[in-house]
């Protein structure tokens, strides 16, 4: 149990904490722990959770939504979901294992009728209180091929500079909750 003031106080829950929607351990690490505080940020401890850092993305000022991180060694990524639960933020990746953080493109796809889901307009159909998750493939040693799953899936393998949409034919659910990796098929997901 922590202190009130190690996450801030929540909007929501008067001077409470708001709830933690995800906390990642590096694997390679175990002393780094990052926490993703639902309308606070995302926060970084070094020493196994004794004492946290918020974590400071480029770009991104105000109140912040929920939030999904991966991990895997100097690699982490980032998505950061807007306060009103509707849109992203941005994407973030970081090469130094989440010291510090870098921009990169929030995927989104245009589909049939003009439709446009995930992004980072409000307008579009997506819901990042609802619709988030983030993985690194555990089958890529350069740790830059990442899976992110919102309304629609998505594939990078340059680290979020560019994404491919997966479900172009169908085939998917419209949200993704969870992303985990065939350990006997090396790339494969579900």
């Amino acid at each position: 149990h922590y202190p009130l003031g190690t996450f801030g106080a929540c909007l929501y829950f008067s001077n409470d904490p708001c709830p933690a929607t995800q906390v990642v351990i590096d694997p390679a690490n175990p002393s780094i722990v990052f926490a993703s505080i639902m309308w606070t940020g995302v926060f970084r401890s070094s020493d196994s959770g004794a004492t946290w850092t918020e974590a400071s993305f480029p770009g991104l000022a105000g109140s912040v939504g929920r939030a999904s991180i991966t991990i895997s060694g100097s690699n982490a990524y980032a998505i950061i979901g807007a306060f009103d639960g509707a849109e992203y933020l941005g994407f973030y990746a970081s090469t130094d294992g989440g010291l510090t953080w870098s921009a990169r493109t929030v995927p989104s796809a245009a589909l049939a009728g003009g439709i446009t889901i995930d992004g980072t307009s409000a307008a579009n159909a997506t819901a990042s209180f609802f619709d988030q998750a983030l993985a690194i493939d555990p089958a890529d040693a350069t740790g830059k091929t990442v899976i992110f799953g919102g309304v629609g899936i998505y594939r990078s393998s340059d680290g979020g500079q560019t994404w491919t949409f997966l479900a172009n034919g169908g085939g998917t659910s419209a949200g993704q909750h969870a992303i985990a990796f065939d350990p006997s098929s090396a790339h494969s997901f579900y």
